[in-house]
């Protein structure tokens, strides 16, 4: 129920959120804040309601934008691409730089995060043995879980990142699927692929085929940033 509601609203929110940033900075020339993506977040979590409370959800997000400021209008340069990212708990983005996987996003689990684990001790809960928050998630930033707020917070990390020719895809995917395949065989063999399409489906049938079971979701996007014009 939450990851359809994300599905189905994440996109209108960041676009609300979005141009309620550029009218308040209209004019701030060259600020690029990524605060519109946090309170994209932190509103997802919020309108998830009642059915959030003792179910959460992993997300990212990567919103490429051609700020005006770097645009290049009427200069005769290339037009820019500015790559925005944000997530919280275990979806992870990996961009393919000239065939070198570049990890985008950042891991919020008890296993991966000593920061992360000092966090929700500080905020008064515990961690298990077992490596759960409280006994009950290994995730310690998702959105919904609201019972568990504020030791698993829908705080997410934030980045920015330029974009250039260089930059052949991104690779978006759940734990399933990287519990499996590294982050460098994945943009191997994405780049052997024609098409995005293509690129998803063999990488999840390569996740199989080395065991992975559950959910494996992924999306590839591909760039194609030399056909790009002023």
């Amino acid at each position: 129920q939450i990851s359809y509601f994300l599905r189905n609203n994440m996109s209108s929110i960041i676009r609300e959120e979005y141009g309620m940033q550029q009218q308040q900075q209209r004019d701030a020339e060259g600020d690029h804040s990524l605060r519109y993506l946090k309170y994209s977040f932190l509103s997802a979590h919020g309108k998830l309601g009642s059915a959030s409370r003792r179910a959460g959800s992993s997300a990212a997000v990567c919103h490429i934008i051609s700020p005006p400021a770097i645009a290049g209008e009427g200069s005769g340069l290339p037009r820019k691409h500015i790559l925005n990212v944000a997530n919280t708990g275990h979806v992870e983005a990996v961009l393919s730089r000239t065939g070198r996987a570049v990890l985008l996003t950042s891991l919020h689990t008890v296993e991966a995060s000593l920061d992360e684990c000092q966090r929700v001790i500080k905020t008064g809960g515990f961690i298990t043995p077992e490596g759960r928050v409280n006994g009950i998630v290994r995730a310690t930033r998702l959105l919904g879980l609201t019972f568990l707020n504020p030791l698993v917070t829908p705080n997410p990390h934030l980045a920015t990142y330029e974009l250039s020719p260089n930059d052949d895809f991104l690779i978006l995917a759940s734990s399933g699927f990287w519990s499996a395949v590294s982050y460098q065989e994945a943009v191997d063999v994405a780049r052997e692929c024609t098409c995005a399409s293509q690129s998803a489906k063999t990488l999840r049938d390569l996740a199989q085929s080395y065991g992975a079971t559950g959910n494996i979701s992924i999306v590839v996007v591909r760039f194609n940033f030399q056909a790009s014009r002023p």
